[in-house]
């Protein structure tokens, strides 16, 4: 065999794995470049928004328990439709939440925290009509809680998407806060009428629902600034 067909022969054998070698490198590299799309994704999220996002995850995980536990406990049909309720609105925030989350690479705890299910535990060891009163207080403080939350990642949020999470959130947790003013009434719980910092005593003659919508106007108005600012920010440098 000459040199020249010799190498014919080598350049036949060796032009396949040519080919299927760049393939090769591409499918190897692809899930490093994966893992550092998402690790990139986590980096940009501040500490703000993600604290936001585990606080609303484990929040909405606490109040689904908590509607559980009254529809299986609660003696009266008004703790137990809020119960309802609650399971119902809040497995749809948390849907929002997941998913954003998921998509910002932020890792959410499986279970409401460790103080959230202490409470949620002292509730269910009463029973009959101290089991209801139990419960609406505990969901007070707890839609509080919730509530400042949400304020502190519209004043301190930095994500455009996280920042509409906690406004879209705020009034459907302003109606429960208001739904439970007035079971706290009728059931003789105290600290009913004392919403902290949710607004939700009307004043001025203005009634509970229209006090509600102000604050969902409130939020809105709050979102939309906050997205101007930062947008401006973002011009001038």
């Amino acid at each position: 065999m000459t040199r020249t067909s010799t190498r014919r022969t080598l350049a036949a054998v060796l032009a396949p794995a040519a080919l299927l070698a760049p393939a090769a490198l591409v499918g190897a590299a692809a899930p490093a470049s994966a893992d550092v799309v998402l690790a990139a994704a986590a980096q940009q999220v501040s500490a703000q928004d993600e604290e936001f996002l585990v606080a609303a995850h484990q929040s909405n995980l606490a109040e689904i328990a908590a509607g559980e536990a009254a529809q299986a406990q609660a003696t009266t049909d008004v703790v137990r439709e809020h119960g309802a309720l609650f399971i119902r609105d809040h497995t749809r925030l948390d849907q929002d939440v997941t998913a954003l989350a998921e998509e910002l690479g932020v890792e959410l705890p499986d279970a409401p925290s460790e103080a959230q299910q202490a409470s949620l535990a002292d509730v269910t060891e009463e029973s009959g009509s101290a089991f209801d009163e139990a419960w609406v207080a505990q969901q007070l403080t707890s839609h509080r809680q919730s509530l400042a939350n949400g304020e502190e990642e519209l004043a301190e949020g930095s994500d455009e998407r996280v920042v509409a999470l906690a406004g879209a959130a705020a009034p459907v947790i302003t109606s429960h806060l208001e739904m439970l003013q007035h079971a706290a009434e009728e059931l003789g719980v105290p600290g009913g009428a004392d919403a902290g910092g949710a607004g939700l005593v009307a004043t001025d003659g203005a009634t509970p629902a229209l006090a509600t919508g102000l604050v969902a106007v409130g939020v809105v108005v709050a979102v939309a600034g906050g997205v101007a600012l930062r947008r401006q920010r973002a011009a001038e440098r």
